[in-house]
């Protein structure tokens, strides 16, 4: 037995108890039988000891780690989504005071032209109205037919046509109508109502007829034009708007855009009563 413990060339045999002993597989102190049996065994101790790799039980994730990573996946949506609210907000505000801008320009182009802003009309072609008026002065320098500017009857006009309109104004406009979503305050065409004998806005100067630029006091307080969204308010028909710079339920946004004569654009209250408005962004009679 001594032999057999103190073999350095035996090898270890482990049970599943965790006791060892050694076996001598090169002595024949063993009978060969015996010997077969023993390795036998511990081929067979050795495989339930070290299982093969593909039957052992994967670790899974747990519910409570589930729910975790779910709640990081929709508090990151939700930031995505404001994100990105945020910059449609913004990129459609810096469409409209571009366009606005535009339009002021042409506004000053048509003053220095005619030496005013454009006349009192009664929303017909023939008496022209203000935006067909300012066209010219967009860098469109075809004739503009005579009839309605309509989609099917004026096509041309559809890049110009998105200068006079806002990505917010989601107003339904009459079939093949171009939207606008601007209109001019009657006081730069010097208003006064059919049958009134009420005074225009500058007594000294002649009714229904635009007030020249030059005219104009505190100009930077002068609103010359204001989004208006309403479903008459389409390019070419519709005259500037008397009620003050329209109705604040048809603008549908809680703060409105406004050009003033001196060229910048500024933010002003949508729901201010019209008659408020006109005392604040209208220029004072000479």
């Amino acid at each position: 037995m001594r032999k057999f413990l103190d073999n350095p060339g035996a090898e270890k045999f482990v049970a599943p108890g965790g006791g060892k002993f050694d076996l001598d597989m090169k002595c024949g102190w063993f009978p060969l039988r015996t010997r077969g049996k023993l390795r036998s065994m511990q081929h067979t101790f050795e495989k339930s000891m070290n299982p093969p790799s593909h039957n052992r039980r994967r670790p899974g994730f747990t519910l409570v780690e589930i729910l975790v990573v779910i709640v990081i996946i929709l508090v990151l949506a939700a930031i995505s989504f404001m994100i990105t609210g945020r910059i449609r907000k913004s990129a459609n505000k810096t469409i409209t005071i571009g366009n606005m801008r535009q339009i002021g320009v042409a506004m000053l182009s048509y003053n220095a032209d005619q030496g005013r802003y454009p006349d009192q009309n009664g929303g017909t072609v023939a008496t022209g109205t203000w935006d067909r008026l300012l066209i010219p002065f967009l860098g469109y320098s075809e004739t503009l037919p005579s009839g309605g500017l309509l989609h099917t009857t004026s096509p041309m006009l559809a890049d110009v046509a998105k200068i006079f309109q806002t990505p917010e104004d989601e107003i339904a406009r009459p079939p093949n109508a171009y939207k606008r979503s601007f209109t001019m305050p009657s006081w730069s065409a010097n208003y006064q109502a059919p049958g009134s004998s009420a005074p225009p806005r500058f007594p000294s100067l002649p009714p229904k007829k635009g007030i020249p630029y030059v005219v104009v006091r505190e100009p930077d307080r002068a609103a010359i034009l204001c989004q208006w969204y309403t479903v008459n308010n389409v390019l070419g028909s519709g005259a500037h708007c008397y009620g003050g710079r329209g109705l604040p339920e048809e603008l549908l946004i809680p703060s409105q855009q406004v050009l003033f004569a001196d060229g910048h654009v500024g933010q002003v209250d949508a729901t201010m009563p019209p008659d408020e408005f006109k005392d604040k962004y209208w220029p004072k009679p000479n």
